[in-house]
């Protein structure tokens, strides 16, 4: 049992790695310092390419499948992985940080909700789809519209925001950390978008602030 359980863990691993290497993007800029040509904050990467370091620059990265967080400083060639980067010269310090790969490696599709309001409060025992480690999440969504989010388990945080381009970093990218927006360690969420409904788990021993991205990343589907 044992045996067959070890078998079927290697084989969900490397299916997720294998997707992630299948022209998908594998890993995500957390951060950017510097000028480094051709790379901003929260651009995707996909396996194969190469960045250019110069004096002065760093970058962090953030692996999708692996969960692996990489800072990257020093003059030389960065090669993206599919599991963690390749450098020529430099120097490199990775570290594994708590994510769900599988929500990482493909876009949440949620429940249909008809609601154009609130959340629905009479949800009995939501189950999660998936957790987030950061108590600030960072919403990836597509288009205008309404945001709705709140707490399912137990009455608390409600949150209704009027989406506009302007607002979104990277076109795409909403950060309950840059605005001191927060959710509750432990809680179950909701969050209303583009007519459908997901729900997710913020760990219990989450953490306030900037977290990695992909600790605290919660990808919903895009506008139609």
């Amino acid at each position: 049992m044992r045996r067959l359980l070890f078998s079927a863990v290697f084989s969900g691993a490397s299916m997720l790695a294998a997707s992630a290497g299948a022209g998908g993007p594998v890993a995500i800029v957390e951060a950017v310092y510097g000028h480094p040509p051709g790379i901003e904050l929260l651009d995707y990467l996909e396996t194969g390419r190469t960045l250019q370091l110069g004096p002065g620059d760093s970058i962090v990265l953030d692996y999708l499948s692996s969960c692996m967080r990489e800072v990257i400083h020093g003059v030389g060639a960065v090669k993206v992985g599919v599991e963690q980067s390749d450098i020529s010269s430099g120097k490199i310090e990775r570290a594994k940080v708590d994510c769900e790969a599988g929500q990482m490696l493909q876009q949440t599709s949620g429940e249909p909700s008809g609601s154009a309001s609130l959340i629905v409060r009479d949800i009995m025992r939501p189950t999660p789809e998936f957790t987030i480690y950061g108590a600030n999440p960072i919403f990836e969504l597509h288009g205008v519209g309404n945001l709705t989010i709140e707490r399912l388990d137990k009455k608390g945080a409600y949150f209704s925001i009027p989406i506009n381009a302007g607002q979104l970093s990277h076109g795409a990218f909403l950060d309950f950390s840059a605005n001191g927006r927060s959710l509750a360690p432990g809680g179950v969420y909701g969050v209303r978008w583009a007519g459908r409904l997901t729900v997710f788990r913020v760990a219990a021993h989450a953490k306030f602030g900037r977290a990695p991205v992909v600790s605290r990343l919660v990808k919903l589907a895009s506008q139609s």
